[in-house]
């Protein structure tokens, strides 16, 4: 009941409507003041035509409890946090790098978004539908560990690598995959940018800090380091510490894979086997690609064997810097070379990824033949046999197809493995399965 009054009703009425009349308008501002610094805030990141894609991210972060970056990996070492019953002897993580400043001058933004516990992440597709509508598709992928642009070489090292050593100096094999599009900081992942005064950890890569440990290990098991680089390019292996020359793969008569005249270096400090790295490196080929000007397009495959006073094997540890991959359209290129390159590229990770499937479930044929890559690097997929794939990831809009590219791939990898699929994982978190996509 209205309390008692002087004014009348009608007087009362006019009353609340001015109220409410004020109100709306408080909103209208409101909504104005808040479409202004979104127009404000998407000119400085994606251009004024993208406030609705920007809009819709942060509605979609804020509803799923999801940020842009997260602080550095303290989840400690992926292979000792298994689950109970786990036989898995993969592993598959992600990395995503720092929005680059010429990418911010192209107005690309963010297109990643991660969960709290650094174990998934979800993309948000920029897509515009025929009637103009803008949306988003965001698909969500859950993997061993996710690393972010507050992630340093070192960080990942200590997390994937180093616990792999142990197992490599106790008579296995260890294999570390670096894959992505081109661009995607695989190489500064492997082997650093090099540039000290920018102190974030990432000038020395899994090359520099995987030999000091190495070295060190070796001297305190009286073992000797003997390395060797070479790279897998449209179809020939060639030694990269050798001028590029062209070496044959060939089977011995106990099936195992031997590089004939591939040149081998022993090795005592870290120095020398960065000195190495650095000769071999200069040979590597590279080429301008759709994606990148810069692009490698070949496999880098430094091996370093552990091996004792009678020169007989112990372990190996094998660091792959795969080429970049590339879409069909990338293989379809005008340019001869570029085409032929990306059929070789596109061929040999679709056969990588039948014999990291068939190491995880101890089939009895591995399809090691189907390209020179899987073939020189059968020691990796049989016997004591442990792999570690980082995926790399631009966090560019426009570069939104190839990262989900990347994602898929590892995702089918990971799917595969004796753990428990991540669709499975994501049926126990909010979110759904990691690739379902929804449109906003």
């Amino acid at each position: 009941r209205r309390p008692k009054s002087d004014k009348s009703d009608c007087v009362l009425r006019v009353e609340e409507m001015r109220k409410q009349r004020e109100d709306r308008r408080r909103k209208a501002e409101e909504a104005k003041v808040k479409r202004a610094e979104e127009a404000k805030e998407a000119e400085g990141r994606g251009g004024i035509e993208s406030v609705d894609f920007l809009r819709k991210i942060n509605e979609h972060r804020e509803a799923n409890g999801l940020t842009e970056s997260l602080d550095a990996w303290s989840g400690g070492d992926i292979w000792n946090v298994a689950s109970e019953g786990d036989t898995s002897r993969i592993r598959v993580c992600v990395r995503k790098r720092p929005m680059l400043r010429v990418e911010r001058l192209r107005h690309d933004f963010d297109v990643i978004s991660l969960e709290a516990d650094h174990s998934a992440l979800v993309v948000h597709e920029p897509r515009t539908r025929v009637d103009l509508q803008k949306v988003i598709e965001s698909h969500r992928f859950v993997f061993d560990a996710v690393f972010n642009e507050s992630d340093s070489n070192e960080n990942i090292y200590a997390a994937s690598l180093r616990p792999m050593l142990t197992h490599v100096f106790s008579g296995g094999m260890g294999t570390v995959f670096a894959f992505g599009q081109t661009g995607s900081g695989k190489t500064c992942t492997m082997a650093g940018h090099g540039n000290h005064e920018l102190n974030d950890g990432n000038e020395r890569g899994l090359y520099a800090l995987a030999a000091h440990d190495i070295v060190l290990a070796a001297k305190a098991s009286n073992l000797s380091v003997i390395v060797s680089f070479f790279e897998v390019y449209r179809g020939q292996v060639l030694d990269l510490l050798g001028g590029r020359a062209k070496v044959d793969v060939l089977e011995n008569g106990r099936g195992r894979v031997q590089v004939v005249g591939l040149r081998e270096f022993r090795i005592s400090a870290a120095e020398e086997l960065l000195e190495v790295v650095k000769a071999a490196e200069e040979n590597r080929a590279t080429g301008a690609t759709s994606a990148n000007e810069q692009s490698s397009r070949s496999h880098a495959i430094l091996q370093v064997y552990v091996r004792d006073d009678a020169g007989r094997a112990i372990g190996k540890l094998s660091l792959v810097d795969l080429a970049g991959s590339e879409r069909a359209a990338d293989a379809s290129s005008k340019d001869r070379q570029t085409r032929i390159e990306g059929a070789e590229i596109n061929k040999s990770l679709l056969c990588l990824k039948e014999c990291i499937r068939s190491l995880d479930s101890d089939s009895a044929h591995i399809p090691f033949r189907g390209s020179k890559l899987t073939q020189v690097l059968r020691d990796s997929f049989v016997g004591r046999a442990k792999t570690t794939m980082i995926a790399a990831i631009s966090p560019g809009s426009s570069a939104a197809e190839y990262t989900l590219n990347t994602l898929r791939y590892a995702q089918r990898v990971k799917e595969f493995s004796g753990r428990r699929p991540p669709a499975a994982v994501a049926a126990l978190r909010p979110g759904g399965p990691p690739a379902a996509p929804s449109a906003t």
